[in-house]
């Protein structure tokens, strides 16, 4: 469906066309806690060898991953503050400013992205120290 014409008109698109894309940013999500893991393995068996907690494990892994989560934030909320004030507020009739918007984009990232790094942190923390030093 093309854009129509007609001034002011806001054009929708197809309800299947964004499912995909969150899917794929979610998936990224995922894959980046599981290749932390698999990248730290060796340090979490040698760490679970000489005694650290599961939680002291899943710290370590939690804190990396919210650092760039974090970074990621202060560089995106600024970045889409500007396209939405230039294109968005000044293009349509209708245009509102809203922060509760923006929080809530925030607080679904930091959800989704904790998490997932949580779920991969404490996966990472019960495995058998022994296995986990046998494979490097």
């Amino acid at each position: 469906m093309l854009p129509s014409t007609t001034p002011n008109s806001v054009w929708v698109p197809q309800h299947g066309v964004c499912g995909p894309r969150y899917r794929y940013r979610l998936l990224g999500i995922v894959w980046a806690g599981c290749f932390r893991r698999i990248q730290k393995t060796k340090e979490i068996g040698i760490r679970k060898v000489l005694g650290a907690t599961a939680s002291s494990i899943v710290v370590l892994i939690t804190k990396d991953y919210a650092r760039l989560v974090f970074i990621s934030i202060v560089i995106g909320l600024p970045l889409a503050y500007w396209v939405i004030e230039k294109w968005f507020l000044n293009n349509f009739v209708y245009g509102r400013r809203s922060s509760m918007a923006f929080a809530a984009a925030t607080a679904a990232c930091l959800i989704i992205a904790f998490a997932t790094a949580s779920y991969q942190a404490v996966k990472a923390a019960v495995i058998n120290p022994t296995e986990a030093l046998r494979r490097e």
